[in-house]
């Protein structure tokens, strides 16, 4: 009776072992959830410190500009010269800029977020938000602008037209390019 006893135990913890491997074997990757690097808003200006509380004639829930990071080894300092806006603008001229490139199209960031391996800028007129994702090249590892999207806009049914409105309203941010520049400012 004990060797019988001994022998269901034996194949009972044989059984769990083996589901408990089945449960570690390799198979298909699980994926993970990344979450976002701290967003990090640049300090007020001066300006806004010196200011003061807010009265009651200013805006209560007007927030502060962010500015995007710093990242002086992918950055020139270019002489600021005037560029005049773009009539139509077209966005896809984003893809494979630097970050000197982006910000002389559109100027500062509103928000930075570093999302590793890669940076998002994010760009806010209203309801509507341009995101443009910074991946590094696998042989220079210099930032370049990988994709680009637009989010939010009026509540619209038709996805395409709160797309094309976002397109609309953020196009104003958007320059023309300087003569003699290439497409990274450089």
């Amino acid at each position: 009776m004990r060797t019988v006893r001994h022998a269901l135990w034996l194949s009972l913890l044989g059984l769990c072992s083996l589901s408990l491997a089945a449960c570690t074997a390799p198979g298909k990757p699980v994926p993970s959830v990344a979450k976002p690097a701290a967003v990090r808003p640049a300090e007020p200006d001066l300006l806004e410190k010196s200011r003061g509380p807010v009265t009651s004639d200013e805006a209560p829930n007007a927030s502060p500009r962010l500015r995007p990071n710093e990242d002086e080894r992918n950055r020139r300092s270019e002489p600021s010269t005037p560029v005049a806006v773009v009539d139509k603008a077209d966005f896809s001229s984003l893809i494979g800029r630097s970050f000197a490139g982006v910000e002389r199209l559109l100027g500062p960031a509103d928000l930075t977020i570093d999302v590793p391996p890669g940076r998002e800028w994010h760009y806010r007129d209203g309801p509507c938000v341009l995101v443009v994702r910074f991946y590094p090249d696998m042989k220079t590892l210099a930032y370049r602008v990988l994709s680009y999207a637009f989010e939010g806009g009026d509540a619209s049914p038709d996805a395409a037209s709160a797309e094309s409105q976002c397109r609309a309203r953020l196009s104003t941010r958007m320059k023309s390019e300087r003569p003699g520049t290439n497409r990274n400012g450089e």
